[in-house]
């Protein structure tokens, strides 16, 4: 949205949270797998979250895109920072669980937005605008 030459559609809210492999034991050397530059809406970075959690002292493994942080959390790597929504078919599937310290409730953070981003010049696109259905009509079902 902050882009002029952009149009964004928003499509949903999300929260970050930690996720693993079933069989991890989570230790003070278990690497935290995150994205520096993710933010909430507030723009406050993971890293921020990461820092003032109990798992400040963990040593940290940078990644720039939740893709390679979910692949390496369900090869049993490390705690992964992931936003709900990309981890949500993995935790049905039971590849990844979410990380809930001393057995309490798991803990959900940084409230973000994500958004369906083109080129305005793109806008009136045929096969954009097909896409976009497809997502909005995906998201109505979810």
């Amino acid at each position: 949205p902050q882009y002029a030459s952009l149009i964004s559609k928003k499509l949903f809210d999300d929260h970050y949270g930690y996720y693993h492999a079933p069989g991890l034991k989570l230790t003070v050397k278990t690497p935290i797998i995150f994205f520096p530059d993710a933010k909430d809406y507030q723009g406050k970075k993971v890293l921020s979250y990461i820092k003032e959690s109990t798992l400040k002292d963990n040593p940290h493994f940078v990644c720039e895109s939740f893709e390679p942080i979910r692949a390496l959390a369900i090869e049993n790597i490390g705690l992964g920072v992931l936003p709900a929504r990309v981890a949500s078919s993995f935790v049905k599937t039971g590849e990844l669980v979410e990380w809930k310290p001393d057995n309490i409730r798991p803990k959900k953070f940084g409230k973000h937005a994500v958004f369906f981003s083109f080129l305005k010049r793109r806008n009136g696109d045929r096969n954009l605008l097909n896409l976009l259905r497809s997502i909005e009509n995906f998201q109505d079902r979810v």
